[in-house]
C-alpha cells in the first residue's frame, strides 16, 4: 500500500503515469520479480518516446 500512497501524493504535484512491463510469473514487488531484458528495453523506449513527445508539445 505504500506504493499507492506515494503514487497518490505525486499526482497532487503533477500529472503522473506508469509504464508496466511483463514480469515472469506475474511476480511483482518481490525480490523474485524478473523481467526479460527485451521487455525492459521496450519499456525504456516507450518512456523515451513519451518524454520526447511531451518536450515537442511544451
Amino acid at each position: 500500500m505504500l506504493f499507492k500512497q506515494i503514487e497518490n501524493r505525486a499526482a497532487t504535484i503533477a500529472p503522473a503515469a506508469m509504464i508496466f512491463i511483463p514480469s515472469i510469473g506475474s511476480i511483482s514487488y518481490s525480490p523474485k520479480e524478473f523481467s526479460r531484458p527485451k521487455d525492459m528495453e521496450n519499456g525504456a523506449i516507450l518512456l523515451l518516446q513519451t518524454i520526447l513527445s511531451i518536450d515537442k508539445t511544451s
